[in-house]
C-alpha cells in the first residue's frame, strides 16, 4: 500500500521536480562513492601515521637494542678475570637504565595497542635480576641469560611493534625496503656483529680456546657475510625506487660493510687462525664496537630518512584529501546553483503562464506572460503572447464576442485532450479569428511533444542503463562475496602454514643445539683419540728404549761372562801355579816349608775361586737366558703397541672426519633454523596481510551491495518516470 502512494505521488509530481529528483539520486551514488574513496584515503592516512609511532617505539627500543650486548661483552670479560672490564660493564648498565623510562613512556602509550606491556615488564625484571646477580655467575651463565634478553629485546619487543604498526607490510615501495631494513636487515646483521665481537672478546680473555670456540666463530661470520649481503641488497632496491637516497646513505653504508670486513679479518688473524691467543681482549671488543657502531650509524641515517619519507607522505595525502574534499564540496554547491537556477527559471516561466490563464478565465484579456527565457516554455509564452494580442484586436462586439466564445469553445474542444495528456490531438486553423490561436497551440503542443518525446527516450535509456549497471553491480557484489571468502579461506591456509612452519623452525632450532652437543662430543672424542695416540707413542718409544737397555744388559752380562771365564782360567792356572810350588817346597825340605803352607793357601783360594767362578757363570747364563725372552716378549710388545698406536691414528682420523660432518651438519641445522624463523616471519606477515586484504574486499563488497541497491531505486525511479509519461500519448514516429 505504502508503494502504491509512493507511486501516485510520483505520478502526480511534476516535471521538474522529477527531474530534481533524479539529478539528486546519481548525486548520493556519487557522494556514496566519494566516501568509499575518501574513507580508503583517510585509512592509508592511518596506516601511516601508526607506522610513524612505530617508528618512535623501535628508536626508543634501540638504544636497549645496543647497550645490552655491549654489558654482555664487558660483563663476560670481567667474569673471566679482566678487572679492567668492572668499569666499563658498569658504564654501560647505566646507559641501559637510561633508556628504559623512555621505552616505559611509549609502553605505558602504546603498549596494549602493539600487545607489548607484559614483555617489556619481563624484561625488566630479568635486567634487574641479572645486575643483582652478575658477580655470582660464570661468564657462560652471564653470556645465555644476556643473550635471552636480547631475544625478547628484538623478537617480543621490536618485531611485535613492527607488525602491529604496520612496518612489515609498508605499502609503498619507496619506504617498504626501508622499513625492512630497519626492521628485519640490519638488527638481524647486528646481533651477529655483537655476538661475533663478545665470543672474540671472552676467547681472548681467557686465553684459549677450544674447537668448539672455532666452529662458533666460522659459523658465526658465515652468517654475517650473509646479512650483510642481505643489508647491501635491501639498500639497493630502496635506492632503485628512491635515487634520492643513494647519495645520502651510501657512503654510510659503505663505511659500515668496510668497518665490519676489517673486523673480521683482524679476529681471525689474531684468534682464528693462531694456536696461542696472546691479543687483548679489551683491543679485540674495541675492534667489534667500531663496526657495531659503524653499523647503527647507518640504522640511524636510515630512520632519519624514512622518517622524513612518512611525514612527507602524511602531509601529501591530507593535501590530497583536503583538495578532493574541497572540489567535492565545490561540485556540490556548483550542481545546487544549477539545480536552483533551473528550478526558478522553470518555475517562473511556469507560474507566469498559469497566472496568464487565470486572469484570461476572469475575462482579463489585457493579461500578457512575462517571457524568461527562450528555451521551450519561453516560446511557448510568447506565442500565447502573441495570440492573445491578436484576440484582443478582433473583439468588438458582443456577437462578435459569441462569435469569438464560439470559436473558442471549439478550439478548446479541439485541444481538450491535450489536458489528459493526449499529444496527438490537433488544433484546427482557419480564417477565423481563432485560427492563430489554433496555429500558436499546435507550435506549443508540438514543442511540448519534442520534450516529452525526449524525457521520455531519456528515461528509456536511464532505466536500461540503470538495469545494465545494477546488473553489473550485482555481479560485482557477487564477484567480491566469492572473493572475500576465497581470501579468508587462504588466510586460514597461510595461518596453518605459519604454525607449520614455526614447528619446523622450533624443531630446527633443537635439532641445531643436538647437532652442536654433537659436534662437541666428536671433537672432544677426537681429543681423546689424539691424546692415546700420543700415549701411545710415547710407550712405544718407552718399549722400544727399555728394550735397547735389556739388550745391552745381555751384552753386559755376555761380556761378565767373559770375564768370569778369563777369571776361571787364571785360577786354574794358579792352581797349577800352587801344586808346582809346593812341589818345589817339598823338594827344599825344611826351608820349603814356609812357602809349602803359602801354597797350600793359595790353592784353596784358586778352588775357592773355581767354585765361584762356576756359580756366576751359571748365574750368568741364567740371566743371558731371561735376558733373551725379555728382548724377545719387548719385540712382541712392541710390534702390538705399533699396531695399536695405527688403529689409535685410524680411529683418530674416522672421528676428525666425523668431527668435520657433525660441523657442517651443525651449520646447515642452523642455516635451516634461520630460515625457517624468517619464512616464519614471513607467512605472519603474509597471513596478517591477507587478513587485511580480507577485510577491504568485504569492504569492497559491502559498497557494492549499496550502490546495487541504490543503482536500483535510480532504476525504480526511471521506470515511475517512465510510467509518468506514458500518459502523453504521442504520435507513432516514421519508420
Amino acid at each position: 500500500m505504502a508503494k502504491l502512494n509512493i507511486l501516485s505521488k510520483l505520478k502526480s509530481m511534476k516535471i521538474v521536480y522529477k527531474l530534481l529528483l533524479m539529478i539528486g539520486v546519481l548525486t548520493l551514488l556519487l557522494a556514496d562513492q566519494f566516501y568509499l574513496y575518501i574513507e580508503t584515503e583517510l585509512q592509508t592516512i592511518e596506516l601511516a601515521e601508526n607506522e610513524l609511532i612505530g617508528l618512535d617505539y623501535i628508536t626508543a627500543l634501540r638504544y636497549v637494542f645496543e647497550h645490552i650486548p655491549e654489558h654482555r661483552g664487558e660483563a663476560d670479560d670481567f667474569l673471566l678475570g679482566d678487572q679492567r672490564a668492572r668499569d666499563k660493564y658498569l658504564h654501560f648498565q647505566k646507559l641501559v637504565d637510561d633508556a628504559i623510562p623512555e621505552v616505559d613512556r611509549f609502553t605505558e602509550l602504546y603498549g596494549e595497542q602493539m600487545e607489548t606491556t607484559a614483555t617489556w615488564n619481563t624484561i625488566k625484571i630479568k635486567w634487574e635480576k641479572l645486575k643483582e646477580e652478575l658477580e655470582t655467575h660464570t661468564a657462560e651463565e652471564s653470556f645465555i641469560l644476556h643473550t635471552e634478553l636480547i631475544d625478547l629485546v628484538y623478537e617480543n619487543m621490536m618485531r611485535q611493534v613492527a607488525d602491529h604498526s604496520s612496518l612489515t607490510h609498508d605499502p609503498d615501495l619507496e619506504t617498504a625496503y626501508l622499513a625492512d631494513l630497519i626492521v628485519l636487515e640490519l638488527p638481524l646483521a647486528i646481533m651477529v656483529l655483537e655476538e661475533l665481537r663478545d665470543r672474540g672478546s671472552a676467547i681472548a680473555a681467557a686465553g684459549v680456546k677450544s674447537p668448539f670456540d672455532d666452529g662458533r666463530i666460522v659459523a658465526l661470520e658465515d652468517q654475517l657475510v650473509r646479512d650483510d649481503a642481505a643489508v647491501q641488497h635491501a639498500a639497493a632496491v630502496a635506492f632503485r625506487y628512491n635515487p634520492s637516497l643513494e647519495p645520502i646513505l651510501k657512503p654510510t653504508l659503505d663505511a659500515a660493510m668496510a668497518a665490519v670486513d676489517l673486523f673480521q679479518e683482524q679476529l681471525n688473524e689474531e684468534i682464528l687462525n693462531v694456536t696461542v691467543i696472546t691479543v687483548d681482549d679489551q683491543l679485540v671488543f674495541e675492534q667489534g664496537e667500531t663496526a657495531s657502531l659503524a653499523m647503527f650509524k647507518l640504522f640511524d641515517e636510515i630512520d632519519v630518512k624514512f622518517r622524513e619519507l612518512l611525514t612527507a607522505r602524511i602531509a601529501r595525502l591530507y593535501n590530497e584529501v583536503s583538495v578532493e574534499v574541497g572540489l567535492a564540496v565545490l561540485g556540490v554547491v556548483f550542481v545546487i546553483s544549477i539545480v536552483v537556477f533551473v528550478s526558478r527559471s522553470l518555475n517562473r516561466q511556469l507560474n507566469g503562464i498559469n497566472q496568464l490563464f487565470g486572469k484570461i478565465g476572469m475575462g482579463d484579456f489585457e493579461a500578457r506572460v512575462e517571457v524568461t527565457s527562450s528555451d521551450e516554455l519561453g516560446q511557448m509564452a510568447a506565442g500565447m503572447n502573441s495570440m492573445l494580442d491578436n484576440t484582443l484586436g478582433l473583439v468588438q462586439s458582443r456577437e462578435e464576442r459569441d462569435e469569438i466564445q464560439g470559436h473558442i469553445e471549439k478550439l478548446l474542444q479541439d485541444i481538450s485532450g491535450v489536458a489528459e495528456g493526449d499529444l496527438t490531438k490537433q488544433a484546427e486553423t482557419g480564417e477565423d479569428l481563432t485560427g492563430p490561436i489554433a496555429a500558436s497551440f499546435n507550435i506549443m503542443i508540438a514543442e511540448l511533444r519534442d520534450v516529452i518525446s525526449s524525457v521520455h527516450d531519456a528515461t528509456l535509456s536511464v532505466s536500461s542503463a540503470a538495469n545494465e549497471i545494477q546488473a553489473t553491480t550485482e555481479h560485482l557484489a557477487e564477484g567480491s562475496e566469492s572473493q572475500s571468502s576465497q581470501i579468508v579461506d587462504t588466510s586460514s591456509a597461510i595461518e596453518e602454514m605459519a604454525v607449520s612452519i614455526q614447528q619446523v623452525s622450533e624443531n630446527a632450532t633443537q635439532a641445531s643445539k643436538v647437532a652442536e652437543s654433537a659436534l662437541e662430543s666428536a671433537l672432544s672424542g677426537a681429543l681423546a683419540v689424539k691424546k692415546t695416540v700420543d700415549g701411545m707413542n710415547s710407550i712405544r718409544g718407552q718399549v722400544q728404549e727399555t728394550s735397547k737397555r735389556i739388550k745391552r744388559l745381555g751384552e753386559s752380562s755376555q761380556a761378565i761372562g767373559e770375564i768370569v771365564q778369563l777369571i776361571g782360567d787364571i785360577a786354574d792356572r794358579t792352581s797349577i801355579l800352587a801344586l808346582n810350588a809346593s812341589i818345589q817346597a817339598a823338594m827344599a825340605g825344611d826351608a820349603g816349608r814356609g812357602f809349602a803352607v803359602v801354597a797350600e793357601e793359595v790353592e784353596r783360594l784358586a778352588e775357592r775361586a773355581t767354585d765361584s767362578t762356576k756359580k756366576i757363570s751359571t748365574l750368568i747364563q741364567s740371566i743371558q737366558n731371561d735376558t733373551n725372552e725379555a728382548v724377545s716378549a719387548m719385540e712382541s710388545t712392541t710390534q702390538e703397541v705399533i699396531g695399536g698406536s695405527a688403529l689409535a691414528t685410524e680411529a683418530g682420523g674416522q672421528l676428525e672426519q666425523i668431527g668435520t660432518v657433525a660441523k657442517q651438519l651443525s651449520e646447515l641445522i642452523q642455516q635451516i633454523s634461520m630460515a625457517s624463523n624468517q619464512q616464519a616471519r614471513g607467512s605472519e606477515a603474509v597471513a596478517k596481510s591477507m587478513s587485511e586484504i580480507s577485510g577491504v574486499t568485504q569492504q569492497t563488497a559491502a559498497g557494492a551491495k549499496q550502490a546495487a541497491v541504490s543503482i536500483s531505486n535510480l532504476a525504480t525511479l526511471a521506470d515511475d518516470l517512465r510510467q509518468s509519461m506514458t500518459r502523453f500519448t504521442l504520435p507513432t514516429k516514421a519508420a
